[in-house]
């Protein structure tokens, strides 16, 4: 016999949401539906408007015995036939202390499934009930997706969409959901390395989002991720993105997302005067590079007769994703790291103990003022990410190191010191990071990372996910 569905979906809904929680709906067959529950941090902040979503549900709808399907069918409104009909359940609340008015929305709120087909939605457990009628009236579906209409949305106004999809029904995670709102201050810090992108990144998005303001403050990767890591801890309202150059050590990013960003490629760098007939980058090997900071060359003249008599002096970086890069890449074997030596040098001018015979070794603790020092000092050489060395001007030379430079075709033919830049941030709680996450990963940042000197990930995913 066969028994024709049509609105009983909307039933279906309801006793899915009933205050007794989830249950099986018994119609002659029992309908499984498995509950993956996806919920957002729910943290109240008042730096910002926040339309929070929760994905209640995304299940499809088996049928048990299998062979049910010859005598039961699920139709949708118009009584077609619904295939491998799945059901989503998706919360959408204002989680802010201010209302949200049509003006604040700076985009479309789209609720995307990217295996199934939107068939019919309903608006049901509004607060208040007033509210389902207006969501209703606006509601677009556009094939896989479904559009919220920009409605006013008083402080914690909420309601619920019952989605009936052909398809679908994977995890909770696969539902898409993007929109933009206005408001609230962001944080990008960490990397220094990065921090010329950023800043860039900054002043775009700050145009695309002109209600929300991105502060750039470069310090070092791990530093970055720290302080990200203090404020989850202290439950901070600050919106922070933490840039690191390398995947972090898992031990630091507890309740944390990551997103790769960008191939940063680094160059070593030496003072013009160590070369002063330079017409291009000078030439040394992995094993000369080694030598140096294993304090085994006491001057130029040394490694090569062309070089100056100058005393060999290295200008590094303290902790930091630059020099985690150059251990493991360069001095260690790309998997086990080789210290860069011990610093011989506080004020990078002269050498702590008159008449060591040392190795001038001093630490910078910043992109900026290893080139800054490195142009200043007779005799130096240090490493910075390739595209800041470029911009620093006459005052240094780069390295080919064994013959090859730091561009992405010589990157896939072997040159060693690159990493890739990570994007960490609060899991599950800061939408305005997530907002500017996207915004940088997306295919409208492509060209101005590209031309910024730091190839971006969207582009080149074989070699990102290498590192």
């Amino acid at each position: 016999m066969a028994a024709v569905f049509g609105d009983l979906f909307t039933e279906l809904g309801r006793s899915l949401l009933s205050s007794s929680g989830l249950v099986f709906l018994v119609l002659g067959v029992v309908v499984p539906v498995v509950a993956n529950v996806y919920i957002r941090n729910r943290e109240k902040s008042r730096q910002r408007k926040k339309l929070l979503y929760n994905v209640l549900l995304n299940s499809r709808l088996g049928l048990d015995p299998p062979d049910a399907g010859d005598v039961v069918r699920l139709n949708d409104r118009n009584d077609k036939l619904i295939d491998n009909p799945s059901l989503a359940v998706v919360r959408i609340t204002n989680d802010s202390d201010s209302d949200i008015t049509e003006a604040d929305y700076r985009a479309e709120t789209r609720i995307q499934f990217p295996d199934g087909a939107v068939r019919t939605v309903d608006v049901t457990d509004a607060h208040p009930a007033e509210l389902g009628e207006l969501i209703s009236e606006g509601i677009r579906i556009d094939r896989d997706a479904v559009i919220l209409p920009s409605r006013h949305l008083n402080a914690g106004e909420r309601f619920k969409l019952l989605i009936l999809l052909s398809g679908g029904g994977g995890r909770a995670e696969d539902v898409k959901v993007t929109g933009l709102i206005r408001g609230g201050e962001l944080v990008v810090a960490g990397s220094s390395a990065f921090a010329t992108a950023a800043a860039q990144a900054d002043g775009s998005y700050s145009t695309y989002c002109r209600s929300a303001t991105v502060r750039v403050a470069p310090s070092n990767s791990q530093q970055g991720l720290l302080d990200l890591r203090d404020g989850i801890a202290a439950k901070s309202k600050e919106h922070r993105v933490a840039m690191a150059d390398g995947l972090a050590d898992p031990s630091v990013t507890a309740g944390m997302a990551e997103r790769a960003i960008a191939i940063v490629a680094y160059t070593i760098v030496v003072n013009r005067k160590v070369f002063p007939g330079a017409t291009g980058p000078v030439r040394l090997t992995t094993t000369q590079v080694r030598a140096i900071f294993g304090g085994r060359q006491r001057t130029w003249r040394d490694i090569d007769p062309r070089f100056a008599a100058l005393p060999v002096k290295i200008v590094a970086r303290g902790q930091s994703g630059s020099r985690n890069a150059f251990e493991r890449y360069v001095l260690g074997d790309g998997t086990k790291p080789s210290s860069q030596g011990p610093r011989t040098s506080t004020n990078c001018v002269d050498q702590d103990y008159a008449g060591s015979d040392q190795t001038f070794l001093c630490e910078e603790s910043s992109t900026g003022a290893v080139l800054d020092r490195a142009s200043r000092l007779d005799g130096a050489i240090g490493y910075a990410d390739a595209p800041d060395a470029a911009r620093a001007g006459g005052t240094l030379l780069t390295v080919a190191l064994d013959g090859r430079g730091s561009g992405l075709v010589d990157i896939g033919g072997g040159y060693p010191f690159w990493t890739v830049e990570h994007a960490y941030f609060r899991a599950g709680g800061d939408p305005l990071a997530v907002d500017f996450v996207d915004y940088l990963t997306g295919r409208t940042q492509e060209p101005a990372l590209q031309n910024a000197g730091y190839p971006p990930c969207s582009a080149n995913q074989q070699l990102c996910g290498s590192r």
